[in-house]
């Protein structure tokens, strides 16, 4: 306390209600109150923003599966777009392929050996910010797309 100077052993004296009431001790109490909230909301955004990451890393994996299906199988056919689709189903991605910068073998979509493609997969994620409880939420959509690049492994004899 302020202008006492205590001696080992001896307590402070006993102040009023009155003063307790007129003192500015308590403020760093609302002070606390605040900066946890703060800290609250600042680690909800965070936990968030992991879903997000989460959401790419699906993305990227689906991509990467569909490119390695098509190298093998060295075409786009209905069992590339069936294992896409469960893919898609089994992960709850919402997304959509389709395969680009290549020259296909004939009208059948075949890939001859050694020719390289693309896989686009995209996807979106809507990032919920608030959720007020009279409105509708404030929701930012964030696109995901990956690319991945594969080789086709089948030679198509012309």
């Amino acid at each position: 306390m302020r202008g006492w100077r205590l001696k080992k052993g001896r307590r402070p004296p006993l102040r009023s209600s009155a003063s307790l009431l007129r003192s500015k001790s308590g403020e760093m109490y609302y002070e606390l109150i605040v900066k946890t909230l703060i800290v609250v909301v600042f680690l909800l955004t965070v936990i968030n923003l992991y879903n997000v990451f989460i959401r790419y890393q699906n993305v990227n994996y689906v991509a990467k599966r569909v490119a390695r299906a098509i190298e093998i199988e060295g075409q786009v056919n209905s069992s590339v777009t069936s294992l896409f689709n469960s893919l898609n189903s089994e992960l709850g991605l919402n997304a959509s392929y389709r395969v680009v910068n290549t020259s296909y073998f004939d009208a059948s979509r075949k890939i001859q050996l050694r020719d390289t493609f693309t896989v686009e997969v995209r996807a979106s994620f809507d990032f919920q910010i608030l959720s007020p409880m009279f409105a509708p939420p404030v929701v930012i959509n964030i696109p995901l797309q990956s690319n991945i690049t594969g080789m086709s492994e089948v030679y198509w004899k012309p």
